[in-house]
């Protein structure tokens, strides 16, 4: 869940269900990518865009993260990865 504190950052509060949109280019590379990076624990990864020349396409990949640190983790080990182009 998310709210936001008096300072307009969003608190959260774990766990909670967390969404990382995945660029790469193919979808074949982002399933390798998160299947590695994801290796034992429960997921799920849903095709979403390609670019309107093809070059990228996106997926969408919900998780749900006990802490910060495991958020935090996921997004660096996601977007160091070498399939991956890009993680929001």
């Amino acid at each position: 869940m998310m709210t936001f504190g008096q300072d307009d950052k969003p608190e959260l509060t774990y766990p909670c269900l967390w969404e990382y949109k995945i660029i790469g280019a193919s979808q074949h590379d982002i399933e390798q990518a998160v299947t590695e990076v994801m290796a034992g624990k429960e997921y799920e990864l849903d095709a979403s865009n390609i670019s309107k020349g093809g070059k990228y396409c996106s997926a969408l990949l919900k998780v749900i993260v006990p802490d910060e640190k495991t958020r935090r983790g996921l997004f660096t080990r996601l977007k160091a990865h070498g399939l991956v182009v890009m993680v929001l």
